[in-house]
């Protein structure tokens, strides 16, 4: 707010001040001046909360808007082979069962509708090339490559690989923690209003740009052709991160000509997730009486979680190793080595 009262927005004023010089000595506010550093703050989304009025994804509600279930394949990476939606498409209250690239949708007029009718498809599933995966083939693959790969120096203070030889004390020590879903509060959700021209999303995402380009490519329209409107999400932890629950639901809308909201069930949510990388962590230290010569040496074995974001990542992976790289151990001599061994599942950020 200017002088005047008048007021005006960070973002109409962003093309003026990057014109400007930088300043040389930037003087900071002086404490006794602080206004909300330092002072508590009551959370404004507190009394939405407490009276039921603040909108999650579950709580959107649009006129005419129908309910839908997905059918996913039990193994990861699966396809529908074959599908029977007679005995479906025949229950009460059923609208439409529709193959997408997702799945197989059954959209209802009530949610206990689609889930019942979900219940009465024969599907015979393709299940592809991780139909033998389970934890104990992803365990034998990882751990094969920390055997046999040095891997990427991630970090390399002092001089790890050449402790002293005498150590009185050593450890070593290996480490597998196994895939790990987010179980969210709130199961994955989306509703997709698809009109002519144009796309309304409603749902809880963590990555808005990312919601839009994948609604406009399930619509076939244009990104700017697709409003997305965030509701407050029931944990996210990085799972929102993932936009696998948008399409089906723009892909129904489409079809059936008015809103859809997709939900995921419980079991959907945790046999579907993006899990958290399965790494294999083989951990050696060893130290002397002699000053500096604690040794920490760290060879983490994972899949990438970015790689199929943002492809190509080359070199070490900063999402698998950001953890390790950037421990608070004041460590003389710590080497930290990546491998990279992919599991043929797509894996996630998962913030415990």
């Amino acid at each position: 707010m200017g002088a005047q009262g008048k007021v005006l927005s960070y973002g109409e004023l962003a093309d003026s001040a990057a014109k400007l010089p930088l300043p040389k000595d930037v003087k900071l506010k002086p404490k006794a001046d602080f206004q909300i550093i330092g002072k508590s703050r009551a959370r404004i989304d507190t009394p939405g909360k407490v009276d039921g009025s603040a909108e999650f994804g579950l709580d959107v509600k649009l006129p005419g808007m129908l309910y839908a279930v997905l059918t996913q394949s039990p193994v990861l990476g699966g396809k529908v082979k074959a599908l029977d939606s007679g005995a479906a498409e025949k229950m009460p209250g059923v609208r439409k069962v529709m193959s997408t690239a997702s799945g197989v949708v059954v959209v209802a007029d009530h949610f206990w509708q689609a889930l019942k009718a979900r219940k009465a498809l024969a599907i015979t599933w393709d299940s592809g090339a991780n139909a033998e995966l389970d934890n104990a083939a992803i365990h034998a693959m990882l751990k094969k490559t920390a055997a046999a790969d040095a891997g990427l120096s991630a970090r390399a203070d002092g001089n790890a690989d050449a402790a002293p030889q005498d150590r009185q004390q050593t450890l070593s020590a290996a480490y597998y923690l196994p895939l790990l879903a987010h179980a969210t509060m709130e199961p994955m959700n989306c509703t997709a209003d698809v009109k002519a021209g144009g796309c309304d999303l409603y749902v809880g995402t963590q990555v808005q740009q990312v919601a839009q380009t994948t609604a406009a490519t399930a619509a076939g329209l244009e990104p700017a052709q697709v409003r997305v409107y965030t509701t407050l999400i029931g944990g996210g932890f990085g799972r929102r991160l993932d936009i696998d629950f948008i399409p089906a639901a723009v892909e129904a809308s489409k079809a059936l000509g008015v809103p859809v909201k997709v939900i995921w069930t419980r079991e959907d949510d945790m046999t579907h997730d993006t899990y958290r990388p399965p790494p294999t962590n083989k951990s050696a230290a060893g130290s002397t009486r002699l000053e500096n010569s604690f040794a920490w040496k760290l060879h983490i074995t994972s899949p990438s979680i970015t790689a199929r974001m943002f492809p190509p990542v080359k070199g070490v992976d900063d999402s698998v190793i950001e953890a390790a790289v950037n421990n608070l151990y004041d460590v003389p001599n710590l080497s930290v080595r990546y491998s990279r061994q992919e599991i043929g599942i797509d894996v996630g950020t998962c913030v415990p």
